[in-house]
């Protein structure tokens, strides 16, 4: 649902590059925004300068959208974060970030356990 959340809380339209860069998940991207697409919630349009870049916008049915998944990640987050201190959640995300770009995980998401 990152990727979801990702989308919904952006006003203006997302390049796919600049997506893929906050979804720390290799490959996270495209069948998600397939499955988006199918469903009429996001449409791709390439940019008018650079064919290489494609950028992704919200449909009306995916603008109709933001409020009911923003509203239901806020309170997935709130039920699974209740009773934690908010020095143990920060502690939790700085940990995942850490994860995220450690150089030890290779482009396909695999660990190099081999070094």
């Amino acid at each position: 649902m990152i990727r979801g959340r990702i989308i919904w809380s952006r006003t203006i339209a997302l390049s796919n590059a600049a997506l893929k860069s906050e979804v720390p998940v290799p490959s996270a991207t495209g069948p998600g925004l397939d499955t988006m697409e199918r469903q009429v919630l996001v449409r791709r349009v390439r940019h008018q300068h650079d064919r290489r870049k494609v950028r992704i916008f919200l449909t009306t049915k995916g603008e109709e959208l933001r409020e009911p998944v923003l509203s239901g990640i806020a309170h997935v987050n709130a039920t699974v974060l209740a009773g934690i201190a908010p020095v143990e959640v920060a502690r939790f995300q700085r940990t995942l970030a850490k994860l995220t770009t450690n150089p030890a995980i290779l482009p396909n998401g695999a660990v190099d356990a081999l070094e």
